[in-house]
């Protein structure tokens, strides 16, 4: 499902960066070098994103698609790890800490990751499975670039203000940030399954089957409508529409529209016991 391209070697290479950092702990050294071993690169094999790490300052974690770079804090990223860890340690029978906590540093840079494929899909960078998804990406970063008008236009700033806002206020729901969590999640499960870690794929697969409910709580509509919707962005939803035939795992994994039976057999079949923290 990973938009990431896992095979045995690949495995074996990330196992001995993430052995690196129990061991050693993240440093530059470490962390760029998983950076560009998962991300994107041409047919000649150039990495199509850069990566920028600092000790103290700067984001967390981000990919920022102005730059088309990673850039991550790693003072920043230690205490999300340590507190996040935590809470996962209240929920599941965690015994490994250490373990998780690198299965968890590979989640983050995954998701990130995946943003940038995101990204080069709706610049046709690289190919995106269908129009419509490309389109759909597009639309979202099109609303969260800074548009610098010649000529004022009030109307339509405002406009955009409102739905980067409204985008902002529950991006954690909405199109971008639920498909990169559903598509890291699947990266490091399957990683763990190459470790022979079952308790840990448990755990990112419950993860993953939690984030495809989005879209599909409250109806059928998916998360592509559900986003353009709620961020005020209908008639541009309209436009980018198109009816595809594709499979209703493909639907679920890109959060197009669905049958209600469907949404009814995808709602009883991930329904599970835990909850993320």
């Amino acid at each position: 499902m990973s938009n990431i391209c896992l095979d045995g070697e690949k495995a074996v290479m990330l196992r001995s960066y993430m052995n690196d950092i129990r061991i050693r702990g993240m440093n530059s050294d470490n962390v760029s070098g998983i950076v560009n071993e998962l991300s994107p690169r041409d047919i000649d094999g150039k990495l199509l994103i850069g990566c920028g790490i600092n000790e103290r300052f700067g984001a967390t974690a981000q990919f920022d698609f102005s730059t088309r770079s990673i850039s991550l804090s790693l003072k920043k990223l230690g205490k999300w790890l340590d507190t996040n860890l935590d809470d996962f340690i209240k929920v599941y029978n965690i015994k490994d800490f250490d373990t998780f906590r690198a299965y968890l540093f590979m989640f983050v840079i995954g998701h990130e990751i995946e943003h940038s494929y995101q990204y080069l899909m709706s610049t046709d960078i690289i190919e995106a499975p269908n129009n419509f998804l490309k389109n759909a990406y597009k639309g979202i970063f099109d609303i969260l670039k800074s548009e610098d008008y010649i000529i004022p236009r009030p109307i339509t700033q405002t406009r955009r203000i409102i739905s980067v806002l409204l985008y902002k206020f529950k991006e954690d729901q909405y199109l971008l940030e639920r498909n990169a969590n559903i598509e890291g999640a699947d990266f490091v499960s399957q990683l763990a399954l190459y470790n022979n870690r079952e308790d840990i794929f448990e755990i990112f697969d419950n993860v993953k089957k939690l984030m495809m409910k989005l879209g599909y709580i409250n109806s059928n509509i998916g998360s592509i409508e559900e986003t353009y919707r709620k961020t005020l962005m209908y008639r541009k939803y309209k436009k980018i529409y198109e009816d595809l035939e594709i499979s209703d795992d493909e639907r679920i994994r890109f959060g197009f529209n669905i049958s209600d039976e469907t949404r009814n057999k995808l709602l009883s079949k991930n329904r599970i016991n835990k909850k993320l923290p």
